[in-house]
């Protein structure tokens, strides 16, 4: 795959056509973030067209189509760790006194 491939590719999501090397800078890239985070786009999506972005970029630096990588100066977005909600306590005490296999009482004395 090859630059003028991926250029057309993303050109879409990037909200304009990317020509040469020189449409691609850091300015343009966080204006680019921020639209997609007005545009409702989810946290994984943002992630992964910034993985994506950031991709391309360190792969056309390295083969002479843009003089320095302006993905590099990213950081890929952190996701929030969610904790899954436990049952309450008596409710697991009473699916473990109903749970007849041993193996799925070991699992729900690990819940405990």
């Amino acid at each position: 795959m090859g630059y003028r491939s991926f250029g057309g590719g993303i050109s879409p999501n990037f909200g304009c056509r990317v020509r040469d090397g020189g449409d691609l800078t850091c300015e343009r890239l966080i204006e680019w973030q921020g639209a997609l985070g007005e545009e409702g786009k989810k946290e994984w999506t943002l992630r992964t067209y910034v993985m994506a972005i950031k991709g391309f970029t360190r792969w056309a630096n390295a083969h002479g189509f843009l003089k320095t990588d302006p993905g590099a100066q990213f950081t890929t977005p952190r996701l929030k760790v969610v904790l899954p909600v436990r049952p309450p306590f008596e409710v697991m005490e009473a699916a473990l006194a109903a749970e007849p296999r041993l193996r799925n009482r070991a699992i729900l004395v690990i819940g405990l």
